[in-house]
């Protein structure tokens, strides 16, 4: 059932290596994307992507619930580097109905803080370029529509964490960017450099291949 929760967003609790996985369909609104604040590429393309999620046969299609468990897997994974006990209970909520997401990373202060925010979106875009990637290595043998179907997923995930992440950063929120804008310009450059140099790899294997 874990699978069919990841591929499908079929509701339910899962426990394992210590991490409760839950998939539910609650409106989460910290993630909302159309913002008087943004500036109008930003908010275009944000409006473009919250629409999009609203769809529950793209977020099939594009295997969104599985990219939103990739990206709070990125921040558990980076607290656990860290050997970090920030005194919570491990877990992953993925909302169904949103595409969105949250988990127990917490919050710690300086390069520890940058570090655990920045692995989420980092995490999401690795995965969406190495399925760009996969795809283009074996497109003669998958075939055109399924190479245009999981290249155009992977490339939609990886427009909305870049959105996201400027979005975020523009406004200081509570997101992963503006957690990591609120720490100084230098932590948001550098993360900036990581997200830009991880999809940036992505096409240059893409255009190798």
């Amino acid at each position: 059932m874990f699978f069919a929760s990841l591929l499908f967003g079929i509701e339910g609790n899962y426990r394992g290596l210590g991490l409760d996985v839950n998939f539910e369909e609650k409106f989460y609104n910290q993630y909302d994307f159309y913002t008087s604040r943004s500036c109008f590429p930003v908010k275009a393309v944000g409006y473009v992507c919250e629409n999009l999620l609203k769809s529950r046969t793209l977020k099939i299609l594009t295997f969104a619930y599985l990219h939103v468990f990739i990206h709070e897997m990125g921040h558990v994974l980076a607290k656990k580097i860290l050997n970090l006990d920030l005194g919570s209970s491990e877990y992953i909520n993925i909302f169904t109905n949103q595409g969105m997401g949250n988990c127990s990373a917490g919050y710690e202060y300086g390069i520890k803080n940058t570090f655990i925010n920045v692995a989420g979106p980092a995490a999401n875009l690795l995965f969406s370029s190495c399925i760009c990637v996969a795809s283009a290595a074996f497109k003669s043998y998958i075939g055109w529509p399924v190479y245009l179907l999981l290249v155009g997923g992977a490339v939609s995930w990886m427009a909305g964490e870049l959105t996201y992440a400027a979005f975020s950063a523009i406004r200081e929120d509570r997101g992963d960017f503006g957690q990591i804008a609120s720490q100084g310009t230098s932590h948001l450059i550098v993360s900036s450099i990581v997200v830009i140099s991880i999809c940036a790899l992505g096409i240059l294997g893409i255009a190798y291949i």
